[in-house]
């Protein structure tokens, strides 16, 4: 549990003396992600039965809780990977007049591999997809492509499986922007992920494995 804990702070970071405030729409919505984040986690620590997943998504909730401060600014960590992302990305997201999903995955390799899928639903049926990886120090784009799209039409929540029959190998995070707000955040431990959600084609543009039921 301890070294889940410490490997989901990479992703958020807690608070440290590198903070600033250069952008007050960014900072805001990085800290409602945040936000979204652990009520998410809240839910679904509280839905299950299984003690092992609870203290999973329990642990994943210290490792995201916000710290407020009652007197002079809010500060943010601008080297968290989720502000790093924003930082490039957050006109595009914010100004789309469609849904957007921003797609976390977090693979468990020989090193740790973070990739995020930023999910742009268009007219006509079609998608663009914007693939990055975090390379240490900032997200490079590992591929651009468009595909159909049928898929995440739902609750975010009804792709969620509880008895570990998902397709998923790794750890999934998937958010969703409505016309510039956020509207809802699912987390997806391993094999949580229901087949419904059509993402199998993004994945496989990307080599990223599932199983296929």
């Amino acid at each position: 549990m301890i070294q889940s804990f410490l490997l989901f702070s990479l992703i958020f970071p807690p608070p440290g003396n590198h903070l600033t405030n250069p952008c007050e729409a960014l900072n805001k919505f990085y800290l409602d992600w945040r936000k979204i984040t652990v009520q998410s986690l809240e839910q679904r620590a509280h839905n299950t039965t299984d003690s092992l997943k609870r203290n999973t998504y329990l642990n994943r909730i210290n490792a995201v809780s916000i710290v407020t401060q009652k007197e002079g600014p809010l500060t943010i960590d601008t080297l968290a990977l989720r502000y790093l992302l924003l930082k490039d990305h957050f006109t595009n997201i914010i100004s789309s007049k469609g849904d957007v999903f921003i797609i976390e995955i977090k693979t468990m390799a020989s090193t740790i591999i973070f990739t995020d899928l930023i999910v742009y639903k268009g007219v006509n049926h079609v998608a663009k997809v914007d693939a990055l990886r975090f390379n240490g120090k900032k997200w490079v784009v590992i591929k651009n492509f468009t595909c159909d799209t049928n898929f995440l039409l739902e609750n975010l929540s009804n792709y969620f499986f509880e008895d570990g029959s998902g397709i998923n190998f790794d750890e999934t995070m998937i958010t969703k922007v409505s016309k510039g707000k956020l509207t809802m955040s699912e987390y997806y431990i391993t094999k949580s992920l229901s087949s419904k959600c059509g993402l199998q084609n993004i994945f496989d543009h990307i080599g990223l494995y599932y199983y296929k039921n």
